[in-house]
């Protein structure tokens, strides 16, 4: 069969016959031969598996042809046999890293992306006014997404945050101070009703009882 077919698995013993191990992959997907003999001749096995052959490459595209190899490629690469050293392990497991996190890495890809446009977007039109095709450091990190003051804060800025933050610090604890003083005039309070309703009670009794 052709390299460009995926291998499918689980088939017989390799103690079966060439038959029973032939009609195990046309199960697999999906034939049932008409022809079914533990003593077929090697033209009928051959043709059965050119059918078969034919069958699978129908209902392959080429795109999947394509991942598929690409695929034994990275197994390929990505084998650690006999012939590796400990030289060599530190890169191996990278790649495997890098394999087993491709989808995290095409998205950090593409915010790196997106940053880098808007760090170059009017930089590129700056080089190619001025006719040159590559850029320089400094115009990358004099970018104008960088250096613009819609996008800085200057220090009289910072100065008044400073004191925004303390003058709220300072009204957080002046609340929680009236808090306590709310919570002790409440428990007071709560004291002098409860004395005052045993007196009320016992001065009733006193006076029902004359």
């Amino acid at each position: 069969m052709s390299s460009n077919t995926p291998v499918l698995e689980s088939i017989p013993p390799s103690s079966a016959s060439l038959e029973s191990r032939l009609a195990a992959l046309e199960a697999k997907v999906g034939r049932i031969s008409s022809i079914s003999s533990p003593q077929l001749s090697v033209q009928e096995l051959s043709s059965r598996l050119d059918s078969l052959q034919a069958n699978i490459d129908s209902h392959t595209t080429v795109a999947f042809r394509d991942t598929w190899q690409e695929s034994l490629k990275l197994l390929k690469e990505l084998d650690p046999d006999i012939a590796l050293t400990h030289q060599q392990q530190p890169l191996l497991y990278k790649r495997q890293q890098v394999l087993a996190a491709a989808s995290q890495l095409q998205c950090d890809m593409h915010q790196l992306d997106v940053i880098l446009k808007l760090l170059t977007n009017e930089t590129k039109e700056t080089a190619s006014t001025a006719g040159s095709t590559t850029m320089r450091l400094d115009q990358v990190t004099q970018a104008p997404i960088v250096t613009s003051p819609y996008y800085t804060q200057s220090l009289k800025d910072q100065e008044r945050l400073d004191a925004l933050r303390l003058t709220f610090a300072s009204l957080n604890d002046r609340v929680s101070k009236l808090q306590q003083q709310m919570q002790q005039l409440l428990e007071s309070y709560h004291t002098v009703m409860t004395a005052a309703s045993e007196k009320f009670i016992l001065a009733e009794e006193k006076a029902k009882s004359r």
